[in-house]
């Protein structure tokens, strides 16, 4: 079950300090950026632009649904919020990103086997390259030998 555990009289337990804050959408916060935004408002009014009046109507006192109306009036006409993805959508697209995350990985696999691949492809083509210089020169010498051969074979006896 649960139990109190006296942390004032614990010799492990630290020290530290606990900062409260109010939360940007706390009702005291959205009341005085309201006021902030309307004194900034009548004294600079070329400030005031469409976007940003929408803005500050998310700190403003009118009750949300409202606020949604406005938006959706000032909105300008075919222009509509993006809806968020469905839960299945969100799925399907990570799915998609997971999918494509790991063809990139057997892509990057294949890169660096094939570039060890080749290495031996290499490797095996230049000996046997060498094998056959070799051999050609092996039998360009036997070429040479059996010429030596039939001229010696030829030669005539002399005379005597």
């Amino acid at each position: 079950g649960l139990q109190y555990v006296p942390l004032v009289y614990d010799e492990g337990a630290v020290e530290y300090d606990v900062i409260v804050d109010e939360a940007p959408t706390s009702p005291n916060v959205k009341q005085r950026t309201w006021e902030a935004f309307t004194l900034l408002a009548q004294t600079l009014p070329q400030v005031l632009s469409p976007q940003i009046a929408a803005i500050a109507l998310d700190y403003s006192p009118f009750p949300q649904a409202m606020v949604e109306k406005i938006k959706q009036q000032a909105a300008p006409p075919g222009a509509s919020p993006p809806t968020p993805p469905t839960p299945v959508e969100q799925a399907e697209i990570g799915e998609l990103a997971a999918s494509a995350r790991l063809k990139d990985a057997q892509a990057q696999h294949l890169q660096s086997q094939g570039g060890v691949q080749l290495a031996a492809e290499a490797f095996k083509a230049q000996g046997a390259h060498s094998r056959a210089q070799g051999e050609a020169a092996r039998a360009q010498a036997d070429v040479h030998k059996a010429v030596a051969e039939i001229r010696t074979a030829h030669v005539p006896a002399p005379p005597g």
